[in-house]
């Protein structure tokens, strides 16, 4: 089972490759997040997580590895990856939820192409 638990800044970074810095205000500290993913009766995890803090917001994301299937590590590890990458050079604070569902679709779209070829 991987714990993706930030006990610490080591932790933070890891999972969401920010230096996970304490305010002065506590208020304006990152919330804790957690996620948990487990290989199930598999003999290893396929399953990939994602905890992205954006300017305003949070992105939190799993691809399931669908165990048994060629390569469903790889295949959801580049999922989270297109996910990651096209969040951050296409998000802007202020966007309408409709922009936010657009860029997600495509980023889908994305990476089902990718994993297809």
């Amino acid at each position: 089972m991987k714990d993706m638990r930030p006990h610490s800044s080591h932790l933070w970074e890891a999972v969401t490759g920010v230096l996970r810095k304490k305010s002065a205000d506590p208020g304006l500290s990152p919330p804790d997040l957690y996620g948990i993913i487990e290989p199930g009766r598999r003999e290893r995890n396929e399953d990939a997580i994602l905890a992205l803090p954006l300017i305003d917001a949070y992105l939190l994301a799993v691809a399931d590895g669908l165990g048994g299937h060629a390569a469903g590590d790889y295949a959801s590890g580049l999922a989270i990856r297109v996910l990651e990458n096209g969040v951050i050079s296409a998000y802007h604070p202020g966007m309408t939820i409709l922009e936010i569902e657009d860029m997600l679709r495509a980023l889908y779209d994305t990476a089902h192409h990718s994993i297809r070829t």
